[in-house]
């Protein structure tokens, strides 16, 4: 009955207060459809941001280590899923470990179930406790829909709260207005087998709407013997979104999606004796359904209010586990200038999460039925202290969780900007990363070993784990040497203390059976540090080329772990990648892509380090049709990009082709 209720609050909050306006803001000279620009006109649009700071500002004048992925690169890269198109951001650690399962992390310790990271749409949290991480099958959202994402690299806590501890991924979602008329899209592949999208859009006499669906069929990834993996999936997905206006101050949207689908994996885990390990595909049913709604009141220049709700339901039901959540997240935010120099924002936030959860014999909990909630608030104020040149923001966010109690994460920035053409930031930042149900809850059957007696090894949580936290140093530098280059650079330092591992403890005999306990303890501390460059050129008006590069250093320190396995998060992510991007505009019609990645080894599983290699056509026929066709992977075939994971063996990524038409009318 609990998502009953809670889908009933939602409906009364919505109507005490209203719906919203989207987070987004593009700047006024930008035009509805990038596509229409040249190469060249694309480089020099403003790129306005909201997540850093939770307002619009531009990217130039924004103290953070920011980057853009907007429509237009997606649509031209021609990538078909979410976690690919986030490789096109520097910094950001992407390995798919098969169809549907990915790890991917910001800085560093990089895991199918990453804890690190914070995941939004349009502002909402997309996050489990259940990890502290994302299904990312169950965020397969159609690319279309997409307007831009923010990707935040280094902690955006003392805005965004627990777990924004090494970034930030925010997906804006585009605004019913720039989706008037009928859209059709069709993908047919050898991995995607087909992918189709449809959309209706109109305006409403104080607004616009829009209603959307889309139909996936994923193909299997390889299998390390020449063969197909059980890894084959499909779902369905339909959405809908209005924005209106009432009045000259009050701007509202009410949005939601629902999904249903069916995956297929490998599945390899512990049985009782005399079987004491069992191998079959694993049939995945999953569903959910979310609503959100966002209201803002603008009261003058840099003086507005707005208030934010939403209600996610979700079920995922899989031989491991079957797990219901619920999940209601309320957010206030205001912001009101002070003075010509002086701008305060401010605000607080609700999100309880409840989870009904059915044990099994390798994966139980010690509370069956759970409900976590997570209270905070935050202030930050930025300071003008001299115009057009030093510009410092300082604000905290102070939470209190049921399980983990109080937190206080404070930030200070600093801007410097010598000229319009360049400028220098830097950060301090203390981050919190709650511990997640697993780790207080699980009770997990790793294996099992025949002998007199039998031996198991069991991962026990514990809930007296405390959080783990970071403190992080950044230093970054944007320049625009001319009106075809741009640069932009970042250097940082993290220090992470109270890191929860699942230690060894001391043997003990339960029934006929001997238990090795991994019990959840904070033991490690560690340093990570690295650099980060972005670098665009447009040499010639049809010709576009983008390097981005990072380089990330991790050493833990293992003294006081007890864990079998320790140091093993600095081998899950590369120490150095890089992506070179090609694109150029044949004619008006036709324009081609070319992606290069160079992706360094991964230690700890053994993976070695990879050349990937994207190339597309795009073939525009007037403004209603285009066509396209592509190949992704080249170089990469039948290669993994990551380890095995505690039940799934590990997958190989195969070369593949796509052909692309979509119709507006």
């Amino acid at each position: 009955m609990f998502p009953q209720r809670l889908a009933s609050a939602v409906v009364v909050a919505f109507a005490s207060f209203g719906v919203a306006h989207a987070q987004d803001v593009v700047a006024s000279a930008q035009p509805t459809d990038l596509s229409e620009l040249s190469l060249e006109e694309l480089l020099n649009v403003e790129v306005v941001v909201t997540s850093a700071s939770r307002h619009e500002q531009s990217l130039m004048n924004t103290p953070a280590a920011i980057f853009v992925i907007s429509a237009e690169d997606i649509q031209r890269s021609g990538l078909t899923e979410l976690p690919e198109v986030l490789r096109l951001a520097p910094g950001v650690d992407v390995a798919r470990l098969d169809s549907s399962r990915w790890a991917v992390s910001i800085r560093g310790f990089n895991e199918q179930f990453a804890t690190k990271l914070l995941v939004l749409v349009d502002g909402r949290s997309v996050y489990t406790p259940l990890f502290s991480g994302v299904f990312w099958d169950m965020l397969d959202m159609p690319l279309e829909e997409i307007e831009r994402i923010e990707v935040i690299r280094g902690p955006g806590a003392a805005l965004w709260g627990a777990n924004a501890v090494n970034g930030i991924i925010n997906i804006i979602t585009k605004s019913a207005s720039q989706t008037t008329g009928a859209f059709v899209s069709a993908t047919a592949g050898d991995q995607d087998r087909f992918l189709g999208y449809a959309r209706q859009g109109a305006a409403s006499e104080h607004g616009h709407w829009r209603v959307w669906t889309r139909w996936a069929d994923r193909g299997p990834t390889g299998d390390p013997a020449g063969g197909d993996h059980d890894d084959a999936w499909h779902h369905a997905r339909f959405g809908f979104r209005s924005d209106f206006e009432v009045g000259a101050r009050d701007a509202w949207t009410l949005e939601g999606d629902g999904y249903a689908g069916e995956i297929d994996s490998p599945l390899t885990a512990a049985a009782p004796p005399p079987q004491y390990t069992t191998s079959a595909t694993d049939r995945i049913d999953v569903w959910g359904a979310n609503v959100q709604s966002r209201w803002t009141r603008t009261l003058g220049e840099r003086d507005e209010l707005s208030l934010q709700a939403y209600v996610d339901v979700e079920d995922r039901n899989q031989s491991l586990f079957v797990e219901r959540r619920a999940t209601l997240g309320v957010d206030f935010q205001r912001r009101v200038p002070l003075s010509e120099r002086q701008d305060l924002t401010w605000g607080a936030a609700l999100r309880v999460s409840h989870s009904a959860i059915e044990d099994t014999f390798v994966l139980a909990y010690r509370d069956n039925d759970r409900t976590d909630a997570l209270f905070g608030a935050f202030v930050q104020d930025e300071v003008t202290l001299v115009p057009d040149r030093w510009i410092l923001t300082a604000g905290t966010k102070v939470e209190q969780a049921d399980q983990s109690g109080f937190n206080v994460q404070p930030n200070l920035r600093l801007l410097y900007t010598p000229s319009e053409r360049q400028s220098w930031w830097c950060a301090v930042s203390h981050a919190v990363r709650t511990p997640s149900q697993s780790e207080q809850d699980v009770e997990l059957v790793s294996s099992i070993t025949p002998g007199a007696p039998d031996q198991s090894v069991v991962f026990f949580g514990d809930r007296d784990v405390d959080p783990e936290t970071v403190d992080a140093l950044e230093l970054g530098y944007r320049a625009r040497p001319s009106e075809r280059v741009t640069l932009d650079a970042t250097l940082f330092l993290n220090h992470y203390r109270d890191m929860i591992e699942f230690g060894l403890g001391t043997p003990f005999f339960d029934g006929t059976q001997i238990i090795v306990p991994l019990r959840a303890r904070n033991a490690a501390s560690a340093d990570a540090y690295g650099a980060e460059l972005v670098a665009d050129w447009v040499p010639i008006d049809d010709t576009h080329l983008s390097l981005a590069w990072s380089l990330e250093k991790l050493q833990v320190d293992t003294s006081d772990s007890t864990t079998p396995n320790p140091g093993e998060a600095e081998g899950r992510a590369p120490e150095s990648q890089w992506r070179l991007r090609l694109q150029h505009d044949f004619d008006a019609k036709l324009r081609g892509e070319a992606t290069l990645w160079r992706v360094d080894q991964l230690a700890t599983d053994a993976i070695p380090a990879y050349w990937r290699l994207d190339c597309g056509l795009q073939y525009r026929a007037g403004a209603e049709r285009s066509f396209g066709v592509g190949v992704q992977n080249i170089f990469h075939d039948g290669e993994s990009e990551f380890g095995p994971s505690l039940f799934n063996p590990t997958s190989e990524v195969r070369t593949a082709f796509y052909l692309r038409m979509a119709w507006s009318f």
